[in-house]
C-alpha cells in the first residue's frame, strides 16, 4: 500500500500574482513604517503635554483632534476597501460580458440565419461592456483620488 506525498509541489504563480504579493509587502511595510511614527508622535505630545504648565482645555482639544483624524483614517480605509472591491468586481463582470460577446459573435459567424438577432444581443452587450468599462475607469479615478488626498483640496 502506497501512501500519497505529503509534500505535493507548491502551485506555480502567474507573473500577476508575484507582483500583486509585492504590492501587498510594500504596502503593508508603510502600514507599519505609520504606525510606529503616529505612535512616536503620540508618545511626543504625551510628553510635551504632561508639562505642569500645560492647561487640560488644551489637552481636551488635542485629543478631541485626535480622535477625529482617527475617524477619518478609518472612514477612509473602509471606503479605499470598498472602492477596490467594487472595482475587481466590475472589471470581472467585464470580461465575463467581453467573453460573452466573443462567443456571440462566433456563433453569428456560424448562423447566418439568425444573425440580425445575434448581432442585436452582440451590440447590446458590447454596449454594457463599455459602460463597465467607464465605470471601471471611474472607479479607478476614484481609487487614486483616495490614494493622494492632498490633492484634492476642497
Amino acid at each position: 500500500m502506497t501512501t500519497p506525498p505529503t509534500n505535493p509541489e507548491p502551485a506555480l504563480r502567474t507573473p500577476e500574482q508575484i507582483e500583486q504579493e509585492k504590492q501587498m509587502k510594500r504596502m503593508m511595510i508603510w502600514v507599519i513604517i505609520g504606525a510606529v511614527a503616529l505612535l512616536a508622535l503620540l508618545g511626543v505630545a504625551i510628553f510635551f503635554l504632561l508639562q505642569p504648565a500645560t492647561p487640560t482645555d488644551r489637552i481636551r482639544d488635542i485629543f478631541i483632534i485626535v480622535v477625529a483624524l482617527v475617524i477619518l483614517v478609518v472612514v477612509g480605509w473602509r471606503l479605499w476597501r470598498s472602492t477596490n472591491t467594487a472595482m475587481k468586481s466590475v472589471s470581472a463582470a467585464g470580461e465575463k460580458l467581453a467573453a460573452e460577446a466573443d462567443r456571440l459573435q462566433a456563433a453569428a459567424d456560424a448562423l447566418p440565419q439568425r444573425q440580425a438577432e445575434i448581432q442585436r444581443s452582440l451590440a447590446d452587450l458590447q454596449g454594457r461592456a463599455a459602460m463597465l468599462a467607464v465605470l471601471a475607469g471611474a472607479m479607478g479615478d476614484l481609487a487614486s483620488t483616495l490614494r493622494a488626498p492632498r490633492r484634492y483640496r476642497m
